[in-house]
């Protein structure tokens, strides 16, 4: 078969015109709100205007600590964490980023829960400067882990996406490795919290660099960071906070993108 240059040159054209049509088209989806379809100023997917506007958390009434509020501890009796930071009750539209990246891949959408994860987080610090003398933040960061086999259906781990892009804005070393799930139970989706428990017990363990019957081991910090997506009945961060403190850890801070609470209370007063 005969090799026809101009045929492959149009070929080779055409393809570059659909990349470079696409590569505009998703230009501008970036560049409108998502929320409202108006041109985005500071922020990619979100106007100035409707960023204004999200539902957040104000950690300054709550001492920067979620734990704090009264309906929030009624609602993690038995918790082994020691302080909560949240972005979010779980609503929209935060509600809807989270499925859109952890359900649909919606990768563009990481650098925005990273920058929200990171304002509430510099505002637990500010306030904790203000009103807790000898206050000291966490210095690692940890993602919670989903299993392997999860990781090779899905292709990524949403926690693991934030937990990168928050490190790299709070300036804060990740251990993404230090973590990992050995149960690949059913989804926690909807369970209830007596079955989140029996799910996760056991379920994760830490790389035997950080055991303590390890000689060369590496040794994590007093206090650590723990991020997850949605924090829903604590079940899961419980778990990983009850592996950790066997292993010498004494306080760990949970920091996530949104709470699940009851209908009626998702502010505080």
């Amino acid at each position: 078969m005969e090799f026809n240059q101009e045929k492959f040159l149009r070929a080779i054209k055409q393809k570059s015109l659909c990349f470079i049509a696409r590569f505009k088209s998703i230009k501008t989806q970036l560049s409108c709100c998502d929320l409202c379809g108006g041109e985005c100023q500071s922020q990619a997917i979100i106007c100035d205007f409707c960023l204004a506007d999200l539902p957040l958390f104000d950690l300054k009434k709550l001492h920067g600590d979620l734990l704090t509020w009264p309906e929030v501890n009624r609602l993690l009796p038995k918790r082994m964490f020691n302080q909560l930071i949240t972005v979010s009750p779980y609503q929209w539209p935060i509600d809807l980023w989270v499925r859109q990246l952890k359900y649909h891949g919606r990768f563009e959408l990481v650098n925005l829960l990273g920058s929200l994860l990171f304002k509430q987080w510099k505002s637990m610090l500010e306030d904790k400067n203000e009103v807790a003398e000898g206050f000291i933040p966490p210095t690692v960061l940890l993602s919670v882990p989903i299993h392997i086999k999860k990781w090779q259906d899905r292709g990524f781990n949403q926690a693991h996406l934030l937990a990168e892009n928050f490190a790299r804005k709070a300036k804060m070393a990740y251990f993404p490795n230090a973590l990992k799930r050995i149960n690949n139970n059913i989804s926690q989706a909807g369970q209830t919290g007596v079955t989140r428990r029996k799910n996760l017990r056991l379920a994760f363990e830490l790389s035997s660099d950080y055991l303590v019957n390890n000689n060369k081991r590496r040794h994590l910090p007093e206090h650590i960071l723990l991020l997850d997506d949605v924090v829903t009945t604590g079940s899961t961060c419980n778990e990983i906070c009850r592996l950790l403190k066997a292993h010498g850890v004494q306080k760990i801070t949970v920091i996530s993108l949104c709470l699940s609470l009851p209908a009626n209370k998702i502010q505080p007063q």
